[in-house]
């Protein structure tokens, strides 16, 4: 307050003090300061107002100065702060730039979502419309029946536009069922005429599938076609028999699998047949390895091994036609017999390296007069087998398997009883796949995962189960009776081959009829192993003969073994190993009881020599690849060849150096050569 009043003092003393006042200016400038406290208290105490300006104007003057070098003082910071306000309003500047761009984006955005609010609504409206549109559309495509749907169904052929018709009429049925409890009027006019359609194209359904079915009975017909052509391709007629008319299906069905049932079982019976007309008969029960050894025409490798070398040291010896190697007591020595397709593995191993699948067409194979072995006809049956039961499972699998809801559960819940009726004991031939189990398939009847391989199995078990225990009784009747190891072991080894290709076909269909086959073919080779090990086991009365050349039985059972060996490479199984193990040993029995009828060592020893040689030249004839399989024979029989080697050279150096060698004998035992008899140096010496 007092600053002001200086300075209000100052100003009207300068004003004055240039100007004249009048009376009135100075009554104006009183009454104006009259109420400021220091003014009054000036007049009041009789102060000199113009010396009271003078202070006043020398005081504004300092105070003025001070101000003046405050602000030098500080220029500085008063430089840094104009500089930070400058450098504010740039920021600010450019801040109201982004702003201003801000606003003008968000004007054109506000204006873009307005435009598409709009198109929204708009495209709401239009979508209500359409909606409407289609349901609308849904409704008359369900009840509106035309004249031309009438006529394709009513009058028109079996065909693709039958077919196209067929499904329309279909979709108006689902439609017309779905909508029951719609109040809508057309439903109960539409629905007699819908009813009367059906009738109509399920009775020419009808007619069309039995009439292509029972074209599978004509003479000569080749199945696939009928199937690819007329029924794959129309399977849809099926499918809507199985959702709008079950009876008329199930009638479908039963006839066809009764068709085809008896088309398969009478071709597999003509061709199993005519098969076994054409077989070559290899091995009978006269052949066992213990048997007595007839005429021969011909030897296989250790045959042939014999011809060549005569035995070893036996000099001249006779020749394998006249070799006198029989087993009988009575002194008569009748000629070998030609076992070379006996017990030698030979071609017939080709039946597994072929890639063909080595299906003989009879009719062809009779005009020729060719014949065959009997793994040889086992692979052809089965692959035939296997050829016609996988084209089978999948025509059933996508005929009778409908995509529809309800008649895919009605195609389940045949199968389940199909698969219950099937999995009795008197019946093999069910699928032996979990998911096909009637047990599962009473708890989800309509389970869609059940019933791709339910259904296709149902009918496939249906169809195939005659043929298959006929193929199964011919199989085991030749099992049942083969004495062929080799043979039934090459059937073993077909049926784990044929097992693989159906698993890499996915097709499980005949899992449970090939784990049979093996359950008849294992405990048949044993017992034939059996057989040859018994029969040397009968042999008592062994000849007194001092011929020390390889005997026919070893030759027998070189050519077995080696056969058996090599048909075990990459199977490893410890079943054969075993059985030739024991075969191995009474064989080993035998020549050492051969042996006892030669009084003289070093005989005893050449006929181990030899037989023991001879059945490694056998086993390296057949293991030229140098397979694993074959190294606990070759390892057997080596050392044993060794062995007996190193004996019979120290009996024949008995005869002419007995003495020194009795000799060396007696030094190697003494620790100290001197206490040696010199004399006896001196008598090896002269000697």
């Amino acid at each position: 307050m007092g600053k002001a009043t200086n300075a209000m003092l100052y100003n009207y003393y300068n004003r004055s003090s240039r100007t004249r006042l009048s009376i009135t200016d100075v009554d104006s400038s009183i009454a104006n300061f009259s109420n400021d406290a220091l003014v009054s208290d000036a007049l009041a105490r009789g102060i000199d107002l113009r010396e009271y300006a003078d202070s006043v104007a020398k005081e504004l003057v300092q105070v003025q100065t001070q101000h003046i070098n405050d602000y030098v003082a500080k220029e500085t910071d008063l430089r840094s702060l104009h500089s930070q306000i400058n450098d504010c309003d740039k920021m600010l500047a450019n801040m109201v730039t982004l702003l201003e761009g801000f606003q003008v984006d968000l004007n054109k955005i506000s204006g873009e979502i307005r435009d598409l609010q709009e198109r929204s609504n708009d495209m709401n409206l239009r979508l209500k419309n359409r909606s409407s549109h289609e349901l609308l559309n849904k409704v008359l495509d369900g009840l509106v029946i035309t004249p031309d749907l009438i006529t394709k169904i009513c009058q028109g052929e079996v065909n693709e536009f039958f077919l196209d018709h067929l499904l329309d009429l279909n979709e108006k049925m689902a439609y017309v069922k779905s909508q029951r409890g719609a109040h809508i009027k057309a439903l109960k006019d539409v629905g007699p005429e819908l009813e009367r359609m059906r009738l109509k194209a399920s009775e020419k359904i009808r007619e069309y599938l039995l009439k292509r079915i029972e074209g599978l009975k004509t003479p000569n017909t080749n199945i696939a076609i009928i199937q690819q052509n007329h029924l794959l391709k129309f399977k849809q007629l099926y499918w809507f028999l199985l959702e709008r008319y079950s009876e008329a299906a199930q009638e479908i069905r039963a006839v066809y699998i009764t068709t085809v049932q008896q088309y398969y079982l009478a071709s597999f019976e003509k061709h199993v047949k005519a098969l076994s007309n054409m077989q070559i008969v290899i091995v009978d029960r006269s052949d066992l390895i213990g048997s007595a050894e007839t005429q021969v025409s011909g030897l296989g490798i250790a045959g042939r091994l014999i011809g060549a070398a005569g035995g070893l040291f036996t000099g001249n010896a006779a020749s394998p036609a006249t070799a006198t190697t029989s087993l009988s007591a009575s002194g008569n020595k009748p000629q070998l017999k030609d076992r070379s397709n006996v017990y030698s593995l030979g071609d017939r191993v080709q039946v597994l390296m072929t890639d063909d699948a080595g299906i003989i067409l009879h009719h062809i194979a009779q005009d020729q007069k060719l014949r065959f072995p009997y793994e040889a006809i086992f692979k052809s049956i089965n692959r035939l087998l296997m050829d016609n039961a996988s084209s089978e499972y999948i025509f059933t699998t996508e005929f009778f398997l409908s995509p529809w809801k309800k008649g895919r559960a009605i195609a389940a819940r045949e199968a389940i009883a199909v698969l219950s009726a099937s999995s009795s004991p008197a019946s093999p031939f069910s699928l032996s796949n979990s998911s096909s189990s009637p047990s599962s398939a009473a708890t989800s009847p309509d389970n869609t995962s059940f019933a791709d391989p339910a259904v296709a199995g149902a009918v496939f078990a249906e169809i195939f189960e005659p043929t298959l225990r006929f193929i199964q009784g011919a199989l085991k009747y030749y099992i049942d009776n083969s004495y062929d190891a080799v043979g039934i072991l090459l059937c073993i080894r077909l049926n784990a081959f044929h097992l693989r290709i159906m698993q890499k076909r996915r097709i499980p269909c005949l899992e449970s009829f090939m784990n049979l086959l093996n359950i008849m073919l294992w405990p048949r080779f044993q017992a034939i192993i059996d057989m040859h090990i018994e029969s040397l086991r009968r042999i008592v009365k062994i000849p007194a003969d001092k011929d020390c050349h390889p005997h026919f039985i070893t030759r027998r059972y070189a050519e077995f073994a080696a056969s058996i060996l090599a048909l075990n490479d990459g199977f490893d199984d410890a079943l054969l190993i075993n059985s030739l193990v024991r075969l191995r040993n009474e064989v080993e029995n035998l020549l050492f009881r051969m042996c006892q009828n030669l009084p003289d060592r070093k005989d005893q020893l050449v006929l181990l020599i030899n037989n023991h040689d001879l059945v490694l030249s056998v086993l390296g004839e057949y293991n030229h690849l140098g397979s694993s399989c074959f190294d606990q024979e070759n390892e057997y029989f080596a050392s044993n060849l060794e062995t007996q080697t190193g004996e019979f050279v120290e009996e024949e150096l008995k005869n002419r150096f007995g003495f020194l060698m009795e000799f060396v004998d007696r030094a190697e035992l003494e620790r100290n050569l001197d206490v040696l008899d010199t004399s006896r140096f001196e008598t090896v010496a002269s000697q």
